[in-house]
């Protein structure tokens, strides 16, 4: 790797930065180039584990060799590997216009800014503040339920409004900015947020004009309400509420009480049931539901996308931020239907509710998924990257609990005492062997994890599960390649997605459970052999699967939504590219170690190790003030543990993250148009409107 110092003072609080610049990834059907899968030789001498601090120092992370005259400052932890951001890109893909980023969503609110745009030539800050506290000082009086309809989460400091409400004497609300905020700022939740949604369901052509499709929405929000818009408006320019006006908001103007037609409009809207077009006066609802709108294959070779403010919605959605600076920006029309993102959500939205059902009914003995094969690869190929995240990361917190453990320790005696000691071979043997599966009946298992297992494998348990490994079995003493074919060897000949005993969602129980346990040396080495286990489960999937011709489309168009270290690269290590991974540690070193282990030890050299550091010094450069900053290279090479962030715990409290949030929302949604019998989504129990709408697509009769 090249490297360019920044040359800065050196006082206190300043240092030598190594600045890198980042090798490209390579093409997907290519090898890893050798640089990147193996430990650099920097001496005609190799280390032993009882080595001398001077040769430590020469097996320092050579590719990055930072000059420091002072350690940068702590920063905020997030995604340290990058491994999130697969994940977070495909949800984006398949459901992008509607995701939300909110602490919640509230679909009047959407018929309100409709209802008052459609009255307003335009609309400044101020006045927006003041809109949206007319809604919300209703919605407060009117006591609207929390589940999907309430103010929590937006309102700071109800107490005293709530007093005020409460006292029959104070006949007006004061919503001044001295006497009011919304969530301790007083900038409407329109300008953080809904505008966007607003633009990308198609609502508004800008921050003034509404489509056909919002002044609809506006039309039906004007009808439900029992209030004129002027005496709204006469509240604005006073910046009081009269109580008069007040009880006829209460009485259907407020968050909670979406009328049947709003209803109806929204549902239309967000399953995009509208005519295709590239002007924004010729949308229009009407579009009849049915199998062939849930088609994906002609959109799959769609240019990616690009628009204004992707990589920000991303990176909020992993930090849990509510809410993305410039993320609001009006639809390219001609754009959004000729790439199917108007597909993409419609046939996600169905396949979550329909094979939703059949997780909580098990009303046939397999879920249907004809008109749903798309939408089911495009699915599946999420839920695998999820678990290559997992594994990932499990690797990742078994490199961070044995560095806190064995600090200071230079990066070669880490990985062998991780990799080449016979501890990894012997629980990777383990788990080759096969793991038991048995459900825990007294817990509930949640809707989505059962969704997920329904699309990856065909099947889901009805109870979360409880794995163990049956016995010591014999240790690994094979390639990776060797490693894979005995896996696919377990799997069924017409489908090899079986939900096993050598299955993902088995070796990910196994991490899971592993990383509850306490921090020792010996558990770091189980996690960091079950986890490359996994990661080699995962590359079955590409000589099984995904290298066909038949997923090609498929394949190429997760390849441009990946971003290393991922599923694909684990598909690299097909036995094709074995000779490709080796690690260069002497036999003495190493001992009996399997080349299985010398592979999985370059990946986490590479992947984990340098990936880690190259991403942080990334950060540290472009201050954007969200290093990983987990772990400190020391002046001679070995690597510490940052014990002064999350309170000297390991990141994340030692379990993988994973970028979810959005899901949460789908809940607030799906409840409000009467799909789903509450907002939470993990539990979610589809209502008859809900199964009536989606046959409505998934069946040919019902079209």
């Amino acid at each position: 790797m090249h490297l360019e110092h920044l040359e800065a003072p050196t006082h206190r609080g300043h240092c030598l930065l190594a600045l890198l610049r980042r090798h490209p990834s390579p093409a997907p059907d290519k090898p890893y180039p050798r640089s990147w899968l193996r430990a650099q030789r920097v001496s005609e001498t190799k280390p032993s584990l009882n080595s001398s601090p001077a040769v430590d120092k020469a097996m320092s992370l050579r590719s990055l060799d930072p000059r420091w005259a002072d350690r940068a400052p702590t920063m905020r932890v997030l995604d340290p590997l990058g491994v999130e951001s697969t994940e977070a890109s495909l949800q984006d893909r398949l459901l992008r216009p509607v995701l939300s980023i909110a602490i919640t969503q509230r679909l009047r609110y959407l018929s309100y800014w409709a209802w008052v745009t459609a009255n307003l030539d335009e609309h400044d800050a101020d006045e927006r503040a003041l809109f949206e506290k007319v809604l919300l000082v209703a919605s407060t009086g009117h006591e609207c339920p929390s589940a999907g309809t309430g103010t929590n989460g937006i309102m700071g400091g109800t107490d005293d409004l709530e007093d005020q409400l409460a006292d029959p004497a104070v006949d007006d609300i004061d919503i001044s900015a001295e006497a009011m905020q919304i969530a301790g700022s007083d900038t409407a939740r329109f300008d953080s947020y809904y505008s966007g949604v607003l633009y990308r369901l198609l609502l508004f052509e800008n921050e003034w004009t509404l489509t056909p499709l919002g002044e609809a929405l506006a039309n039906a929000y004007e009808v439900a309400v029992p209030v004129t818009f002027e005496a709204v408006e006469q509240a604005v320019k006073q910046e009081t509420v009269p109580r008069k006006l007040l009880d006829q908001m209460m009485a259907g103007g407020c968050l909670c009480q979406l009328s049947s037609k709003e209803q109806e409009l929204l549902t239309q809207a967000y399953w995009y049931l509208v005519t295709p077009t590239d002007h924004f006066d010729e949308l229009a609802f009407g579009r009849e539901p049915g199998p062939d709108l849930l088609t994906l294959r002609e959109y799959l070779e769609s240019p990616a996308d690009s628009a204004e403010g992707h990589d920000a919605i991303i990176e909020a959605t992993i930090a849990g931020a509510s809410e993305v600076d410039d993320a609001e920006y009006s639809e390219d029309l001609d754009l959004f239907f000729t790439t199917g993102r108007d597909a993409f959500v419609r046939s996600s939205l169905v396949l979550l509710l329909s094979i939703g059902d059949w997780v909580n009914r098990r009303h046939t003995p397999t879920p249907a998924f004809e008109a749903l094969a798309d939408a089911r690869e495009a699915w599946r190929l999420l839920v695998h990257a999820e678990f290559a995240s997992y594994a990932l990361q499990s690797l990742f917190i078994a490199i961070l609990e044995a560095i806190k453990q064995l600090e200071p320790i230079a990066p070669e005696q880490l990985l062998q005492q991780l990799f080449t000691t016979g501890k990894f071979d012997q629980a990777a043997g383990d788990a080759l062997a096969g793991l038991s599966l048995t459900e825990r009946s007294a817990d509930d298992r949640t809707t989505l994890t059962g969704v997920r297992d329904a699309v990856y494998f065909g099947e889901a348990p009805t109870a979360p599960l409880q794995t163990t490994v049956p016995g010591e079995a014999a240790p690994i003493d094979t390639t990776w390649g060797g490693v894979c074919a005995r896996l696919q060897d377990t799997d069924s000949e017409t489908d090899p997605f079986t939900f096993s005993g050598h299955s993902e969602r088995a070796y990910q129980r196994l991490l899971d459970a592993t990383l509850s346990e306490p921090r020792s040396l010996e558990k770091s080495q189980r996690v960091a052999a079950y986890s490359a286990i996994q990661l080699a489960r995962l590359t079955t999937r590409y000589t099984q699967y995904y290298s066909t011709d038949t997923m090609a489309p498929f394949t190429n168009w997760f390849q441009t939504a990946q971003d290393e270290p991922s599923a694909a690269t684990c598909w690299r290590l097909s036995s094709a590219h074995e000779e490709q991974a080796q690690i260069e540690i002497d036999p003495e070193d190493t001992g009996a170690a399997s080349p299985f282990a010398l592979t999985a030890a370059s990946l986490t050299r590479h992947w984990v190790l340098d990936h880690y550091f190259q991403r942080l010094y990334g950060k540290i450069k472009d201050g954007n003030g969200k290093s990983p900053q987990l772990l400190q290279v020391e002046q001679d090479g070995r690597l510490t543990f940052d014990h002064g962030i999350n309170d000297g715990n390991v990141y994340n409290g030692g379990v993988p993250n994973a970028p979810t949030l959005k899901f949460d929302r789908l809940g607030d949604i799906c409840y409000e148009l009467g799909l789903i019998e509450d907002n939470d989504l993990y539990d979610m129990q589809v209502t008859d409107r809900g199964r009536q709408f989606t046959a409505a697509f998934t069946s040919e009769e019902d079209t």
